[in-house]
């Protein structure tokens, strides 16, 4: 039952870019990181196994499920750009032009990207160049046993706390591979704690139920920003954030050992959790034909028109996400499914991450 999470995680992500503050985003992709860890690690286990061959459908069922969509949202922007002209585009999102150089129509294409790279089509992509090392390594191997994650987590504690201890740049702890490890490493080490008969009765109880911890991660991210815009005391921020891995991991382990959303059935959660990584992909470009048709110009931000752009696009992201399913996602499914040929039955919900940020 991770479906509805993941949308959530998406919409905050669309929330924070077209509106803002930034930091709601920031929360969600390092939610993404540590959702993808604990779930690749799951269905390599119990799914594909480590032999050449499940190793093998891994690596193609994770290219259907991130590549055609995302090439259908590049070519959205395109379109943008064609449509509406490359000087507005680019004010809207400075990555946002035209690919021309071979590197960059190859960055673009095979989404070799990093928070620098320019022009990105999609901009947030850069965070699934992240995922998509990770889905190499954990294919690799680098979580199969409890010893080896401890390690990689080990190494993800070291590497934050150095950064911390140095008071060094902020983005060396959120934008790079190395920041990523830690999100990463404590999602994967998750797989090998569910077994665990005291976790589990910890989890059976109402005070962790995801709709609390929920609640919290978005307390947290409210109480955190108001602190922060009044006391301008940026170590809040750093708490705040670390403080939201911290309820990101319990929320995990609460949907992991079965607990759900109030109201949401199976059913819905799968629908609802299809829209996520669509909405990942397509909210800029949506934002930013909203905001050129209804007002005139391209904008986003924390302003009256911000907000209007936002409750305006909102819609329609959702059904243009719907439309991404409907005629790219279910489409290839049934390849997909062909392709991963599961051993044994993964947990439920576990082969239905969306691979976004």
């Amino acid at each position: 039952m991770f479906g509805t999470y993941r949308t959530i995680l998406a919409l905050m992500v669309a929330v924070g870019h077209l509106f803002g503050p930034f930091q709601l985003g920031t929360y969600a992709v390092f939610g993404f990181y540590a959702l993808s860890g604990y779930l690749m690690t799951t269905i390599m286990h119990c799914s594909y196994g480590y032999s050449a061959d499940g190793r093998l459908r891994f690596g193609l069922n994770r290219f259907l499920r991130i590549f055609p969509s995302y090439w259908v949202a590049a070519a959205m922007t395109l379109a943008c750009i064609a449509l509406i002209g490359s000087i507005p585009v680019k004010t809207y999102h400075p990555a946002l032009f035209t690919p021309e150089t071979a590197t960059q129509i190859a960055q673009n294409l095979f989404l070799l990207l990093d928070y620098k790279t320019e022009p990105r089509l999609v901009p947030p992509t850069w965070a699934l160049s992240v995922e998509l090392f990770f889905y190499g390594l954990i294919c690799l191997g680098l979580s199969r046993t409890r010893t080896r994650t401890l390690l990689w987590l080990g190494a993800g504690l070291v590497y934050t706390g150095y950064i911390l201890l140095e008071n060094m740049d902020w983005k060396l702890r959120y934008f790079t591979i190395a920041a990523a490890s830690l999100p990463f490493s404590l999602g994967s080490y998750l797989y090998f704690l569910i077994d665990n008969r005291r976790i589990q009765r910890l989890f059976m109880t109402k005070f962790l139920c995801p709709i609390l911890l929920t609640g919290l991660i978005f307390a947290n991210f409210i109480g955190s920003f108001i602190v922060q815009r009044f006391t301008d005391i940026p170590q809040v921020f750093g708490l705040g954030f670390y403080l939201n891995l911290a309820l990101v991991l319990l929320l995990i382990l609460s949907l992991a050992m079965g607990n759900v959303y109030p109201f949401v059935t199976r059913r819905w959660d799968s629908e609802i959790g299809r829209l996520s990584y669509p909405i990942y992909l397509i909210h800029w470009q949506t934002g930013l034909i909203v905001s050129f048709f209804y007002g005139g110009r391209p904008y986003h931000g924390i302003s009256v028109d911000g907000f209007l752009n936002l409750a305006l696009s909102l819609p329609i992201i959702v059904l243009l996400a719907s439309l991404m399913v409907n005629l790219i996602d279910k489409p290839i499914e049934n390849l997909r499914n062909r392709i991963k040929q599961p051993n044994n039955p993964a947990p439920s919900g576990s082969d239905q991450t969306q691979s976004q940020i």
